[in-house]
Order: structure tokens, then sequence, then C-alpha cells
């Protein structure tokens, strides 16, 4: 095994410092999902999703979500905890290929899956949520809070202009057809 000198620079924020080295050791297969975790620091679509979210879970028995720590005091007294967490977890999955929650049982041990999470690597720290917490999630969420996250997205496009654009042309199709061994979107 060839053992590289050279170190990854990730410069998202992190409870502890973080190194890669490439030592040839198999920790996860998803090592990839670091990159994507640096993206979102600049983007903040996990983060704007679930400010889009009401979180109507019952605050003392919430194990998921980011830490209280890091939000206005003015949203901790009124019992606001985002579903941060949760939502980046889910994200994370469904950019990794994980389209299914019930990965979620097997991801939440992955030690990329809780660096990129916000949670220590170590096997036994915290667990990520599981399958029947990622689906409730799923499945809570209301024709209202669909719409807000519609707009948060136009928003989100939006921001890349100086001005708005003349036009948008959405592409939208309604399945897929198979083509020489190639799905073509027609």
């Amino acid at each position: 095994m060839k053992m590289f000198s050279e170190k990854l620079p990730f410069n998202f924020n992190m409870k502890k410092p973080l190194e890669v080295k490439f030592s040839g050791l198999d920790l996860s297969s998803d090592a990839g999902l670091l990159l994507v975790k640096q993206a979102e620091e600049n983007l903040k679509v996990g983060q704007g999703i679930s400010n889009c979210l009401e979180d109507d879970r019952e605050q003392h028995k919430v194990k998921h979500s980011l830490s209280w720590c890091a939000f206005p005091c003015a949203l901790r007294r009124r019992g606001v905890a985002p579903l941060f967490q949760l939502v980046s977890q889910r994200i994370y999955q469904i950019v990794a290929g994980y389209e299914d929650t019930n990965d979620s049982n097997y991801l939440r041990h992955d030690p990329i899956f809780k660096i990129i999470c916000d949670k220590i690597p170590e096997m036994a720290a915290e667990l990520l949520a599981s399958q029947p917490t990622i689906s409730r999630l799923e499945n809570r969420i209301t024709k209202q809070e669909i719409k807000t996250i519609r707009r948060f997205f136009v928003d989100k496009f939006f921001q890349n202009y100086s001005e708005a654009p003349e036009q948008i042309v959405l592409d939208i199709d309604g399945f897929d057809a198979y083509t020489r061994s190639l799905y073509f979107n027609a």
C-alpha cells in the first residue's frame, strides 16, 4: 500500500480539525461527500430548506437537530429548533445515491456521513437519524411547506443574477425513454 504525503484542505466549519490522508484505509466509500459538504457550506441549501419547515416535534425528545447554541436567543426562547441536521442527512444520502430512507439505518454509523452532518465520527459517538426518523421527516411536510421550499429555490436562483433574466426556460420531462442502452429525457 502506497502512502501519500499530500493532505487535502477542507474549509468548512468543524468542531474538530479534519485531516484527510491518502493512506489506503477503507473507512467509507463516500469520501467524495466531503467536497459536497464544502459546496453546501457556501450554498446553504440544507439550511434554506430546513428554515422552510416548521418544527412541531416535542423539543424535550429531540435528538437530531443543529446545536441550540448556534441559533439566536429569540429562537431558543420560543423553542424553535431547526430541522437542519435531519434535512442535511437526507440531502447527503440522496446526493450519494441512497434514495431509500431504509439506507439511513446503515449510514447512521458511517464516519463520512457523521462528519458531514457535524457529528464526531467515532463508533461510540452519537449516531445519525434512523430510517423511522427520516421517514417521519419526509411524511410530515405539508403542501404549504413544499410551496415555501419551491419559493426558496426560485429566490436562490435569482440571487445569481444582478437583474432578473428576460426569459427562463424550464424543460420538464414526464418520463425516461429507453434509447440504445441510454436513458433519454424527451
